[in-house]
C-alpha cells in the first residue's frame, strides 16, 4: 500500500496509466464516439460527486457460470448453482435489443462462454446490431468447426486462458490433457480469423502454481502466431484480509500461510527480462512498480486504487440482473429485461458503491486487475 503521504495526483497518474494499458491490448474494442463519451467521466468523479456516471461505454456479461474445467484460482467456483442456467434464447434476443447499439462494446464471459449452447447465435446477433465483442476462453471446446464459424462471426477480440507449461496448465485448469485442448482450439481458431477483424490474445493469471513458468507461455505465445500475451497479476484475498471484506464476495482465498511460505521474487526478475525480450509483445497488468509487485503476493498486499471500472462498465449475471462489479455478485440492483438501463446504472446502491471504494478501497479490490 502506498504511505497516506502520497501525492493524491501521482496515484491518478498510476491509475488512468494502468486503464490505458488494458485499453491498449484488447484494442479495436472502443469507437471514436465511445471514446469521445470517455471524456464525461471525470466529470462525474471530480465534479459531480455524488456517485452517477453517465452512460457505460462497455458491459461484461457472465453469459453462464458453467465451466468444464476446475481451475484451482478461479472465482467463480463458488456461485450458486442457478446461474449456471443461461438465458432462453427469447430473453437474450430482448437483453441484446436493449444494450446494443447504445452500449456497442459487450465483453462475454464466465464460466465457460462456449459452454452455452447458443453461444455463436448470441455473438452474430451483437455483430448484426453493430456491436463490439470481447470474449474469454479456456479453447478447450473450440474444435475445427466452432472455431471457423466463431471466426465467419469476427469477434473483436478473443482471448485464450494458458496458465503456464503443459504441466502447470493441466494442474491448474483440474484436468489431464486441458493444455492440448487450449492449444488446439487455439490454433484452430488462427488458422480461420481474419487479422483485421478479430485480435487473439493468450492470458496467463499469474498464480501460485504458474508462477514459475511465465515464459513458457509468452514463448508459446509467439510460436503460434498470436498478437500478444498478457499477464496478469493473482487476483486473490488471504483467509486474514476476507474475513476484513464487509462485503459477500466470490473470491479465491489463500491460507495466510501458504501465501506466506510462496517466493515471488524470482518470479519478479523473470517479468522484467520478458518485458525486455518481448517488448511490445508481453505485457503485465495491472501497471505495477516493482514494489507494487512484491508487495502484491504479501499478506496485507495489493494497491489502493480507485476502480474506474464501476464508472463505465455495467457488469451482468447470467440473469441479466446488474451488479456494481463482478466481484460483488450477490448486490443485485435491478435486472435489465425488466428494469431500464439508466435507472439501474444509476441506482442509489451503485452509486454509493462507486463512492465508497472512491473512499477507501474495498478489500476486494486490493489485488484486482482492473485497478
Amino acid at each position: 500500500m502506498r504511505p497516506q503521504w502520497y501525492p493524491v495526483w501521482m496515484s491518478l497518474v498510476e491509475e488512468v496509466r494502468s486503464q490505458a494499458h488494458t485499453a491498449w491490448v484488447v484494442r479495436g474494442l472502443w469507437s471514436l464516439p465511445q471514446l469521445a463519451r470517455g471524456i464525461q467521466l471525470p466529470v462525474s468523479w471530480y465534479v459531480r460527486r455524488d456517485g452517477s456516471a453517465p452512460t457505460p461505454i462497455a458491459a461484461c456479461q457472465y453469459v453462464t457460470y458453467a465451466c468444464p474445467e476446475a481451475c484451482t484460482f478461479c472465482n467463480v467456483t463458488q456461485v450458486v448453482e442457478e446461474w449456471t442456467q443461461p438465458l432462453s434464447e427469447s430473453d437474450q434476443i430482448k437483453l441484446i435489443d436493449k444494450l446494443v447499439p447504445r452500449i456497442p462494446t459487450l465483453a462475454i464471459g464466465g464460466g465457460e462462454p462456449m459452454a452455452h449452447p447458443g453461444i455463436l447465435d448470441h455473438y452474430a446477433r451483437i455483430k448484426k446490431r453493430g456491436g463490439r465483442i470481447f470474449t474469454v476462453t479456456s479453447g478447450t471446446s473450440l474444435g475445427p468447426s466452432k472455431a471457423r464459424k466463431l471466426a465467419e462471426i469476427g469477434p473483436d477480440v478473443v482471448m485464450f486462458s494458458l496458465l503456464g507449461d503443459e504441466a502447470g496448465h493441466d494442474a491448474a485448469m483440474g484436468r489431464p490433457g486441458a493444455y492440448q485442448r487450449t492449444v488446439g482450439g487455439l490454433s484452430n481458431l488462427l488458422q480461420h480469423r481474419d487479422r483485421k477483424r478479430t485480435r487473439v490474445i493468450i492470458n496467463c493469471a499469474v498464480s501460485l502454481e504458474s508462477a514459475g513458468s511465465i515464459r513458457a507461455v509468452a514463448e508459446m505465445g509467439r510460436e503460434l502466431g498470436v498478437d500478444a500475451v498478457r499477464f496478469t497479476w493473482l487476483s486473490f484475498l488471504t483467509e486474514t484480509e476476507h474475513a476484513k471484506e464487509t462485503h459477500k464476495v466470490t473470491y479465491l482465498v489463500l491460507p495466510d500461510a501458504r501465501l506466506a511460505a510462496f517466493d515471488i521474487g524470482p518470479t519478479l526478475i523473470e517479468a522484467r527480462a520478458m518485458e525486455k525480450d518481448f517488448r511490445g509483445f508481453v505485457t503485465f497488468h495491472p501497471v505495477l512498480d516493482d514494489v507494487e509487485r512484491r508487495a502484491w503476493y504479501r499478506e496485507g498486499g495489493g494497491v489502493e486504487r480507485r476502480c474506474h471500472t464501476l464508472w463505465h462498465t455495467l457488469f451482468l449475471r447470467p440473469d441479466a440482473s446488474v451488479v456494481p462489479c463482478g466481484h460483488l455478485f450477490d448486490e443485485p440492483v435491478g435486472n435489465l429485461l425488466t428494469d431500464d438501463l439508466d435507472t439501474v446504472w444509476n441506482h442509489p446502491r451503485m452509486k454509493a458503491v462507486r463512492l465508497a471504494q472512491w473512499q477507501k478501497s474495498f478489500e476486494v479490490c486490493h489485488r484486482c486487475c482492473k485497478v
